[in-house]
């Protein structure tokens, strides 16, 4: 049982779309920070809660396949479990019940890490649609840690989870391959030190095929014991999404209309609250030119300051509104499927099916996606993304567009429910994602490395979004413009004042 100190730390981790994030949100609520991990632009999700008395503060690790990072978001949660500046208390190990063999591959390592750990059997209710039935009695005795089956969706066994955190403890069990270790590293002692030497440049290539091998046969028979399914699952309403939304034709049909779909809403509705927003700051500017002394002071807050700020604020509805859609196709597990068929597409011009989120959100805002890069695990298909994101047209330019498609196409009628100048205006966009794939083909062939590039995404269960999740990444991406990108914007605004100001006559 842990000692009661003034908090507890817990750290969350998991496979991509095992329900992580929506298990944090549900353990803290609203009582949650958003920052960035040291040197890197990964995001830090950490809250916190009280339970008995005692304050248990929790760390959302990026999602990770294995202990053996093939990206920076999984270096980061690699190294975040291994840090001695943090000393985490807790890990929950968070699992997609209905598939719970694939992710046991990294439940298994951080097990071996020799931290107390709980297991968590996320999304239960897919698992009972399914006819699986787990025995977690058993699991528990071939893990060696508790096991706990939560929907965090509907926040069922959350309770049952913060007691077993309490309660947790570090396993006996080994899942290592101990001989190969030897055999190998004869002057490393644990699991853990093996991990810690792929970060001071050890090559551990072959000890990670042959652990893997050794490890899913230990795992085979985990599920074998504790899992019982039909032999034959049953065609879920999942399965038969997929043969439209993943179809070789219907399925970028499909993806081009919730595209056009998307730009209508960015370019149509969030026109209001924009004039909104401009109106207001010029009325403000107005109000305080002619409230303080006339001079340069004035003539900084105003056209510097003020009018910096405006430039920001203006366009968060259109950032808002496009992370709005992003989040409900992530959640939805949408997105996914937009990834898995735009991957053979995207590899023709150096590119991989992780570049598609990073180049629909540059339409807002190239900041923020240019950090959401951090995902291509392939340093080539990264830098090139990078390079070719600002291609894109992005919110700034929208002032311009406007002013052309007013003039030349003024007097146009509306094509049925669609706007016509939304038309054009998603034209002019798809002319910049044109450019972007040109100069990436340039790119594919200019840059040259010998790492070999590849696509690794698991397909979740379409679900129905949960607005709490959707709501706090809307609200996270907002901030992130509005504070870091803000920033430079604001301080371009006061340089251009003063060089504008103080030109010579």
């Amino acid at each position: 049982m842990l000692a009661k100190n003034a908090h507890i730390s817990i750290a969350l981790v998991g496979n991509p779309n095992s329900g992580k994030s929506t298990l944090f949100n549900s353990l803290t609520g609203l009582n949650q920070k958003t920052g960035n991990y040291a040197g890197v632009t990964v995001d830090k999700h950490y809250g916190a809660y009280k339970f008995k008395g005692v304050e248990y503060k929790i760390t959302d690790l990026p999602g990770t396949y294995s202990l053996y990072p093939k990206s920076i978001d999984e270096e980061v949660a690699c190294k975040a479990l291994l840090s001695k500046d943090e000393e985490v208390d807790v890990v929950v190990i968070v699992t997609d019940a209905s598939n719970l063999k694939r992710h046991l591959l990294l439940a298994t390592q951080v097990i071996d890490l020799k931290k107390r750990c709980v297991l968590a059997l996320n999304m239960i209710d897919e698992a009972d649609k399914n006819n699986i039935t787990i025995y977690k009695e058993e699991l528990e005795k071939l893990l060696g840690i508790s096991v706990v089956a939560v929907n965090s969706r509907l926040k069922k066994g959350i309770e049952e989870l913060k007691e077993a955190i309490v309660q947790a403890r570090i396993s006996d069990s080994l899942f290592y391959h101990f001989e190969k270790q030897k055999q190998l590293f004869p002057q490393l002692e644990s699991y853990q030190s093996i991990i810690e030497a792929q970060f001071k440049g050890n090559t551990i290539k072959e000890f990670e095929l042959a652990d893997n091998i050794h490890r899913f046969a230990k795992i085979n028979y985990i599920i074998a014991k504790c899992i019982k399914q039909p032999e034959q699952l049953s065609k879920s309403i999942t399965q038969k999404l997929d043969a439209f939304f993943t179809h070789k034709i219907y399925g970028f049909a499909f993806f081009f209309l919730i595209l056009f779909v998307i730009f209508q809403f960015i370019f149509y509705v969030a026109e209001y609250p924009m004039t909104w927003i401009e109106d207001s700051f010029a009325y403000l500017m107005n109000l305080t030119a002619s409230s303080l002394p006339q001079g340069q002071l004035n003539d900084l807050f105003v056209n510097g300051i003020l009018a910096g700020i405006s430039g920001i604020v203006v366009f968060v509805p259109q950032i808002a509104l496009l992370f709005f859609f992003i989040a409900i196709l992530e959640d939805t597990g949408y997105m996914a499927r937009a990834s898995f068929i735009l991957d053979k597409v995207m590899r023709r011009f150096g590119l991989n099916g992780k570049s598609v989120i990073p180049m629909i959100s540059s339409v807002a805002c190239a900041v923020p996606s240019i950090m959401s890069t951090r995902t291509i695990t392939n340093w080539k298909d990264r830098i090139i993304t990078i390079l070719v994101t600002p291609l894109i047209s992005c919110s700034a330019r929208l002032p311009v567009y406007t002013l052309l498609i007013s003039i030349m196409f003024a007097g146009k009628k509306s094509l049925g429910i669609f706007n016509y100048e939304g038309i054009v205006l998603m034209s002019m966009y798809l002319l910049g994602f044109a450019a972007a794939l040109l100069a990436a083909i340039i790119l594919k062939y200019v840059l040259k490395t010998t790492e070999k590039s590849y696509f690794i995404m698991e397909l979740p269960v379409y679900r129905k979004p949960q607005w709490q999740t959707v709501g706090m990444l809307v609200f996270d991406k907002v901030k992130v413009f509005l504070f870091d990108a803000g920033k430079i914007i604001l301080a371009i605004s006061i340089v251009l004042w003063f060089l504008t100001s103080h030109a010579p006559g």
